[in-house]
């Protein structure tokens, strides 16, 4: 009888494990895909310098860091940046998303910059590290590191 039981709970805990397991590949697959459509939204503000819509996706903590050079900024700086800065085009391909607990996705992106011709040659792709924060339901980006690709 003993042995009986214990086969039983151990055919229900392998269901559940089962089960927990393809709840959370569902809920990853969901948040890369909110995650993803997010950076594309973006990449697209970036574009038409919609700052509305930049300062949307931005957490009130959010720093910027960029490999090559000494910029850094946080909130405002970045939002200046946006508007200062033209760009062509911006097209973001998604790398990876790592979901670190449940409200904490990083997203890695590679992106393809377009730069209007009298802008002084910068670097066409950059990878970009994006930290995303879900808060009240909304993922908010906190931090970016971004580096030339060569």
């Amino acid at each position: 009888m003993k042995i009986f039981v214990l086969a039983i709970a151990m055919a229900l805990s392998t269901s559940v494990a089962h089960s927990q397991s393809a709840q959370t590949e569902i809920r990853d697959v969901s948040t890369q895909s909110a995650i993803e459509g997010l950076e594309r939204i973006w990449a697209d503000a970036l574009v038409t310098q919609d700052i509305g819509s930049i300062s949307n996706l931005l957490d009130a903590r959010f720093q910027l860091v960029m490999t090559n050079s000494s910029t850094s900024g946080d909130f405002d700086d970045y939002l200046k940046l946006c508007e200062e800065r033209a760009y062509t085009s911006m097209t973001p391909k998604l790398v990876d998303v790592t979901i670190t607990s449940a409200n904490v996705a990083v997203a890695t992106i590679d992106m393809k910059v377009g730069w209007p011709e009298d802008f002084p040659p910068l670097h066409s792709t950059w990878r970009f590290t994006d930290t995303w924060l879900l808060t009240d339901n909304n993922w908010k980006v906190v931090t970016r590191v971004a580096e030339p690709v060569r």
